[in-house]
């Protein structure tokens, strides 16, 4: 289970990245295919009770310019740090990793 969080997380860092929120990936993280999730999936498993952690990815300067902030949500600007992360939840947890 901790392989498919990891996953999930690469993945969608990946994009992220790819869009200027952080620095690129480097090759051998890049995902193989693609994990994002819609807000509808989001919003279905808070409904059904899913332990759901949001992840803010944001560039640093990104994150202090702005006054959005997802309660709640953990903050972590680089992959070491979602990889330290994802070490410290349960299996069974799922990660919503995000970038305004």
């Amino acid at each position: 289970m901790r392989i498919s969080l990891l996953l999930v997380v690469v993945a969608i860092l990946g994009g992220v990245f790819s869009m200027g929120c952080s620095k690129e990936l480097p090759p051998e993280k890049k995902p193989t295919r693609d994990l994002r999730v819609s807000a509808e999936t989001v919003h279905s498993w808070l409904t059904k009770g899913r332990d759901v952690l949001f992840v803010d990815i944001r560039a640093e300067g990104d994150w202090q310019a702005s006054n959005e902030q997802l309660p709640g949500a953990v903050r972590v600007h680089t992959y070491q740090g979602v990889e330290n992360l994802i070490q410290t939840l349960s299996s069974d947890r799922l990660i919503v990793a995000y970038c305004t």
